[in-house]
């Protein structure tokens, strides 16, 4: 079963030679809830992201559609948040075997 893609519509700020800048607008979970105009916590943020150029006609100002396949957010995931975690870890332990002192081996993990 193919996952689904991770899509979002956004309107094009900037255009390069090999690069287009796309500002889309990222609402939280409960963006589609009836009671969100009452609730304090809806949220959304606005993100550029920059994007190759295709060989499409576009202009500044046009609506576009932007996806991301499924396994490149969980790839993204694995680099920005799980590796380091198990890195830190390593180093900790590593740290503990050779004999360093707890709060050294603890300020030397931190600084990575």
């Amino acid at each position: 079963m193919k996952r689904p893609d991770i899509e979002h519509e956004g309107i094009i700020t900037g255009i390069s030679e090999s690069h287009i800048f796309v500002r889309i607008i990222q609402h939280s979970a409960c963006a589609g809830c009836h009671a969100a105009s009452l609730c304090t916590t809806t949220d959304q943020k606005e993100k550029i992201i920059e994007v190759e150029k295709c060989d499409f006609p576009i202009q500044i100002g046009d609506k576009v559609s932007v996806a991301l396949s499924a396994s490149a957010g969980y790839r993204a995931i694995w680099f920005t948040a799980a590796l380091p975690v198990i890195l830190i870890m390593l180093s900790l332990v590593i740290n503990e075997r050779i004999g360093m002192n707890e709060l050294y081996s603890g300020l030397c993990t931190m600084s990575y």
